[in-house]
């Protein structure tokens, strides 16, 4: 497995002049923060226990969608939170979930889930899902799939070589990093309506 350190050796063959290992490494775990808060490559699966009558709950910090929720094994909707009934005195109804929304913690670290109807009774890991994670405080080697490791690179070559005064080895890693992002949002978005075709189906 690749660290954050020995791509800064990889990341300094193309800049020798740059010497700072130090700066090359923090480089590279930038690109992975910006990686992953631009496109979905982290997925993180989770199990969470039910309480009885609570209908939101919280996931991993730094998940900032879910791909799929699921409540007792079944697959719940993603519903329009406009539309689910509210009781009196503004929470949802008792009842077996079918559906779910979500919503940002409001300092933006942590994404809620929340069940349209509240289950009357607690559950042992009753809730689970799959959701996308931005990767908030990198470790000694990134998280996300190896076959993305050049493109971290990419990012480190690029702004060492604009530290450095050259332009055209700026420019070309530069371009070759923002060209992998949209590669990777196109290939996204195919999946995504691919998704949506089957769930229409």
């Amino acid at each position: 497995m690749s660290t954050f350190s020995k791509l800064a050796d990889r990341v300094q063959l193309f800049v020798p002049t740059f010497n700072e290992h130090s700066v090359l490494t923090a480089l590279l775990e930038e690109a992975e923060l910006q990686l992953t808060a631009q496109v979905d490559i982290v997925e993180v699966a989770e199990s969470v226990n039910i309480a009885a009558d609570t209908s939101e709950y919280e996931m991993t910090a730094g998940t900032r969608r879910m791909m799929y929720v699921a409540y007792k094994g079944i697959k719940l909707a993603l519903v329009d939170q406009s539309r689910v009934p509210l009781d009196t005195d503004g929470a949802v109804y008792s009842g077996e979930p079918t559906g779910y929304w979500t919503k940002p913690k409001s300092d933006g670290t942590k994404l809620t889930v929340c069940l349209n109807l509240a289950p009357g009774s607690s559950v042992t890991a009753g809730l689970t899902g799959v959701g996308i994670k931005t990767i908030i405080s990198p470790g000694a080697s990134p998280v996300i799939p190896p076959e993305y490791h050049i493109d971290l690179c990419d990012y480190a070559i690029a702004i060492a070589a604009q530290m450095k005064g050259d332009s055209r080895m700026h420019s070309k890693h530069w371009a070759l990093w923002l060209d992998k992002i949209e590669k990777i949002k196109a290939r996204q978005g195919e999946r995504d309506r691919v998704g949506w075709i089957r769930e229409d189906v």
